[in-house]
């Protein structure tokens, strides 16, 4: 497998097929690369609007994903470095049928835009009808079901998943082969039940960080309910529906049992301590939030931040290349423990720091001497832990519906 760094030549692309993990790779991504450069929380999200854009555009990005194919990308003239993350089809199924609810449960009816809209709404939400009828239903047959994974590998189409109307597709063994072909085209398969070993891959491809604990986010509990429910008559027509896509995930898991062999922690790590070199050479200022950390939010004013959690300790790393004594700032947007503040803890290469709280220029930090012996003067990658007393969440203290775990949040971070 080829080991990238994503040079200036070089886009990593992610063919996000829906409802297979694909918030939870772009939270590892949000956090590693800047999020201006990644279509990430970006409207080109949507092929719709992905294909109106000049793909000089497009070139500027260092990360694009989202729903669209091979088709939408094929006149990118910088080298795209692809993968995708697959998953069994009747769970990926289950789980369509759980996001449409979940989606179409939040609109209003007056916010429809089209028939199809308005069919889903009545049927899911109005009718609410179980899933054996969704899966018996011929239009969210054609549209969220019948070998859907096969079809948005395989498509020419750029359109390939519905937005506004309805999608005319024809599925046969063509298509099969058309995406068994594209699966050469991918420089790695991941697998939403091996999360752990597919984010791995990930974060080996790209230089990033081996987080010990994938988050897996924007999972749905009524998922696991249904599948425990299913009758055998709505578990045989899905078999049916869906035969195409487990031939093709059947050859996808051999791809990714050989590319899985290739890769041990230790290179991962190596190409994490490269990658953070390059970084910091394009941007002195670079800090690698590695684990611990939730999503990078951004403000009205286009700000970032992000907030330390779910668990107490925190990890970042900078490269310092200039061993000597500094001093550590860390600028604290926001708390929701105010007794959090006195008694947070900072480390750095398993040395314990004194810290001092401070006001400057209007912004609370965090301040810490470090002395040079406590710098890695090999690979000048060092590893900080930041540890709070207690993290709790936002709807534990009735301030919102929020249930994630936080700690600090963190606006900047730089050394002197």
């Amino acid at each position: 497998m080829k080991v990238n760094l994503l040079t200036e030549n070089e886009i990593l692309y992610f063919m996000h097929i829906p409802k297979t993990a694909g918030t939870t790779v772009n939270d590892l991504m949000r956090r590693n690369i800047p999020i201006e450069r990644t279509t990430v929380r970006n409207e080109l999200y949507y092929f719709h609007l992905f294909n109106k854009v000049d793909k000089e555009e497009v070139e500027k990005f260092n990360y694009i994903a989202g729903h669209f194919n091979f088709s939408s990308v094929n006149d990118i003239n910088k080298k795209l470095i692809s993968f995708t993350v697959l998953r069994d089809p009747i769970e990926r199924t289950i789980s369509q049928f759980s996001e449409l609810r979940k989606t179409f449960g939040k609109r209003e009816p007056s916010n429809l835009v089209n028939s199809t809209q308005e069919y889903i709404y009545q049927k899911i939400i109005v009718e609410n009808i179980e899933f054996d009828t969704f899966v018996k239903d011929s239009f969210f047959q054609k549209q969220f079901i019948v070998n859907f994974q096969t079809m948005f590998i395989g498509s020419d189409q750029k359109q390939i998943f519905l937005v506004n109307e309805p999608i005319e597709r024809q599925m046969d063994r063509i298509n099969l082969d058309k995406a068994i072909s594209n699966l050469s085209k991918f420089e790695f398969i991941g697998f939403q039940d091996k999360m752990e070993e597919t984010m791995l891959k990930v974060a080996y491809m790209c230089g990033f960080y081996p987080e010990k604990k994938v988050r897996r986010l924007n999972a749905n509990t009524l998922t696991e309910k249904i599948r425990k429910s299913l009758s055998d008559e709505t578990m045989n027509m899905l078999k049916d529906m869906l035969k195409l896509d487990y031939e093709l995930i059947e050859i996808a898991r051999g791809i990714f049992s050989e590319q899985l062999s290739e890769i041990k922690r230790e290179d991962v790590i190596e190409n994490f301590n490269k990658a953070l070199y390059i970084r910091t050479k394009l941007n002195p200022k670079h800090v690698n939030f590695s684990e611990g950390w939730s999503i990078i939010e951004t403000d009205s004013s286009n700000a970032h931040s992000i907030w330390s959690g779910p668990d107490n300790k925190s990890m970042f790393h900078l490269y310092i290349e200039d061993i000597r004594d500094v001093e550590i700032k860390i600028s604290i947007k926001s708390v929701l423990l105010k007794e959090n503040l006195k008694r947070i803890k900072v480390s750095v290469n398993g040395n314990q720091l004194r810290t001092q709280l401070i006001k400057e220029n209007g912004k609370r930090i965090l301040t810490a001497k470090v002395k040079k012996e406590f710098l890695n003067s090999e690979t000048k990658v060092n590893e900080w832990i930041i540890e709070v007393p207690k993290t709790v969440s936002p709807k534990e203290l009735g301030i919102s519906n929020d249930t994630r775990k936080l700690g600090i949040m963190i606006s900047e971070i730089e050394y002197e």
